[in-house]
């Protein structure tokens, strides 16, 4: 993906710039997608299959639902403040 090599390029200052823009993008979609009404299990899915190729699939789906919930309560907590 474009945007996550444009990102991990500007980021070269963190430990592991690829993880921190696929993570980095990961979020903003998962929260786009919940903001827009998409049940949190597909979320999760698409996040699984943006990542299949390039994380292996224990942890993929591991990670996949912790952005999602991460997410969630972002918004979560941005509707009660």
């Amino acid at each position: 993906m474009r945007l996550t090599r444009e990102l991990a390029i500007r980021r070269s200052d963190k430990p592991n710039p690829r993880y921190y823009a696929q993570r980095t993008v990961d979020m903003v979609s998962a929260r786009l997608w919940l903001l827009e009404d998409v049940p949190i299990d597909d979320v999760i899915t698409m996040l699984e299959v943006r990542r299949r190729f390039e994380i292996p699939s224990a942890f993929c789906s591991a990670r996949a639902r912790e952005i999602a919930a991460t997410a969630q309560r972002m918004i979560a907590h941005r509707k009660i403040a």
